[in-house]
């Protein structure tokens, strides 16, 4: 399967990247990205250029331009290594998104609604996601978006709720996601349905907030939020597993449809949905119930700029009961260990394992604080083997990922002298996202790349790997 990796608005070019090399590229973009050394390093596009190196996926999607490979950086050594990806053009123009399905959107409310993939020749107001080339307004906290300085904020039905509140006229009635969550559902929703969503503006904010970041104190919003991801498991569970784009934007659409119509049951009488809820609300409640009892306990950090650092004496008992796809530290709950630290880095330690969790919020585009780097966990993993830890999960690391993890054993140590060298790799790896940081990748009609290697790397942001206060 082919899936994109860059664009740009308008009549783009477009870049490709199959499970393995080649990179495929669009002729337009073949000219100025075949003068690169491009090597595939642990499933990750480089482009090398002398002693400097692009995390192809990273830079495109808001992370860091060129970097110098220093010395001290273990990527330089497994570059030389990395195997070729060799790029490869079409005869003909690659297809562009939103040029897949020509179905009719669906209507919730106020608005209509359409998947991301989906043609029409209307412009759109694209909602926790990216642009297409007919977005007309963007109201998103995705990195190196173009939301509106007005309208930026930490979550996406935020953005929504500032719109409304300078009562703005909607450039299209047409809006579009690629994908359902709670912020999205819940910021499509007070589109559909404005007057009742300001009555439960604080409910729905909240919620969003326990969707996207597992970070709120309200009750109510944790239990919005279960209910619109198990609304959602109860559509997909009754629907054939979609094959392709199309199949999948069209069964999105339908999720928006199912579950949006149901919100102004559910904000009327909660209880009568306690099914979709009460586990996640019982699973809080007995991580904080190990805390309280001391079986689940904070480490204080000496220097207090490293990561959070838990110790648990046993696994969750009741974690293998948990809905698939639900985030757990250790098959803990992460709200309570949330609530108690805002580092987004956060190490969990039990028996003779360890992971390394980054929180969504390293990933987003914040507006409330500022956003400490999130360090580069390939490197973090290299850097843990030299240290005699062994790696044990290499599948979920890479910093473009909402919430990327890597996971190690140690054995022959202490866990404070374990989170000690986790602290140490955290705090030497090199940047590996950045979401305020402008992409430098020269692929959109741009003849030259900037060789100033300070600016192109963005503003140095090598301190604290927690968030600001």
């Amino acid at each position: 399967m082919i899936e994109p990796l860059a664009r740009q608005r308008g009549n783009v070019p477009w870049l490709f990247v199959r499970d393995s090399a080649p990179v495929l590229v669009d002729r337009a973009l073949f000219p100025t990205l075949s003068a690169f050394d491009w090597r595939l390093l642990g499933g990750r596009i480089m482009a090398v250029e002398g002693n400097r190196f692009l995390d192809l996926l990273a830079s495109v999607a808001g992370g860091p331009g060129w970097r110098c490979a220093a010395e001290g950086d273990c990527r330089r050594a497994r570059l030389r290594k990395a195997g070729p990806a060799p790029l490869r053009t079409e005869s003909e123009p690659l297809p562009l998104p939103g040029t897949i399905a020509n179905d009719p959107p669906v209507h919730l409310g106020a608005v209509d609604f359409v998947p991301w993939h989906t043609r029409d020749p209307r412009p759109t107001v694209a909602i926790d996601t990216l642009a297409t080339e007919g977005t007309a307004l963007v109201l998103s906290h995705w990195a190196n978006q173009e939301t509106p300085a007005s309208y930026r904020a930490d979550l996406a039905t935020e953005s929504v709720f500032a719109f409304l509140d300078a009562g703005a006229e909607l450039p299209s009635r047409l809006l579009t996601t690629d994908h359902f969550d709670a912020d999205g559902a819940l910021a499509v929703f007070a589109f559909a349905e404005p007057d009742l969503a300001m009555r439960h503006r604080r409910l729905l904010v909240e919620a969003a907030r326990y969707g996207d970041f597992r970070d709120t104190a309200c009750l109510e919003g944790i239990r919005l939020a279960a209910v619109c991801e198990g609304l959602r498991r109860l559509f997909v569970k009754n629907v054939e597993a979609p094959s392709d784009s199309v199949s999948r934007g069209r069964v999105l659409a339908a999720c928006f449809e199912a579950v949006l119509s149901e919100l102004p049951r559910v904000l009327r009488n909660p209880a009568a949905y306690g099914d979709l809820w009460q586990s996640e609300e019982a699973h809080i409640r007995a991580t904080e119930a190990e805390i309280a009892q001391g079986r689940l306990v904070q480490l204080v950090d000496p220097d207090g700029d490293g990561p959070v650092t838990w110790i648990a004496q046993r696994p969750c008992p009741d974690a293998g009961s948990l809905p698939a796809g639900t985030p757990t530290y250790a098959g803990w709950s992460p709200q309570p260990f949330h609530a108690r630290s805002r580092a987004l880095d956060v190490l969990v330690l039990c028996g003779h394992e360890g992971t390394i969790h980054q929180r969504y919020e390293s990933w987003a585009r914040l507006q409330s604080r500022p956003t400490a780097k999130r360090a580069d966990l390939t490197a973090v993993a290299a850097e843990l083997e030299i240290d005699a830890l062994k790696v044990i999960d290499r599948q979920k690391r890479a910093p473009w990922l909402l919430s990327p993890h890597v996971s190690f054993t140690f054995d022959g140590m202490s866990r404070e002298q374990a989170a000690e060298r986790v602290r140490h790799a955290l705090a030497e790896a090199p940047l590996g996202w950045l979401p305020h940081a402008t992409s430098l990748l020269p692929v959109y009609g741009a003849q030259t790349v900037s060789h100033d290697c300070a600016h192109a790397s963005g503003p140095d942001v090598r301190g604290s790997a927690a968030g600001g206060s």
